[in-house]
């Protein structure tokens, strides 16, 4: 009897640590950044694409040449992915509009930090993405715009350009680019 309590506890305390599949859920309302961000990864990865990133920061500059593997593909990614409109609190809070070979996702909503997201195609292959992503809290402003290109359905070219300013501290502006070319 006293094993049985402690055994029945035990299932209980184990099935309560387990994951909610139902609350864990992927929604692709809008265009799912995420995915072709995978698909890149792993696409520059198998055809060896190097990288030549540069970073600039109040008026420094550092560049530097990478071959990286996909470890390193999702560390540079991982800045971008803050441009995701797919998140379940974005749901219905951005208008999207097409014009010719354009479409774009804009948001008046001051919760939400993408406010514009645009999609270039180019004989229905995207070729450009553009984004902007704006922040404010009440100790730091942080903005942040984001340019893709593509050549041929792979990555040719990412850039961030941003500016941070948080409360009694000057601002701070960096832009982070990265040429990619395929062997």
């Amino acid at each position: 009897m006293k094993y049985t309590l402690i055994i029945m506890a035990l299932l209980v305390f184990g099935s309560a640590c387990k994951e909610n599949k139902r609350s864990v859920r992927e929604i692709h309302v809008y265009f799912d950044l995420d995915s072709l961000l995978d698909e890149q990864k792993y696409t520059l990865t198998d055809r060896g694409a190097k990288v030549v990133k540069v970073v600039q920061m109040n008026g420094e500059e550092e560049s530097q040449t990478l071959e990286p593997d996909t470890a390193v593909w999702e560390k540079e990614f991982s800045i971008i992915r803050d441009f995701n409109l797919n998140r379940p609190f974005y749901v219905g809070l951005f208008d999207q509009q097409q014009k010719e070979n354009i479409t774009s996702y804009q948001s008046s909503d001051e919760d939400v930090a993408v406010k514009k997201f645009d999609l270039f195609y180019k004989e229905g292959e995207l070729v450009r993405v553009e984004s902007l992503l704006q922040e404010s809290k009440y100790i730091y402003s942080n903005e942040r715009k984001l340019t893709l290109e593509f050549k041929d359905g792979l990555l040719s070219f990412y850039q961030i350009d941003g500016e941070q300013k948080m409360i009694l501290q000057d601002k701070e502006d960096y832009v982070i680019s990265g040429s990619i070319r395929v062997q």
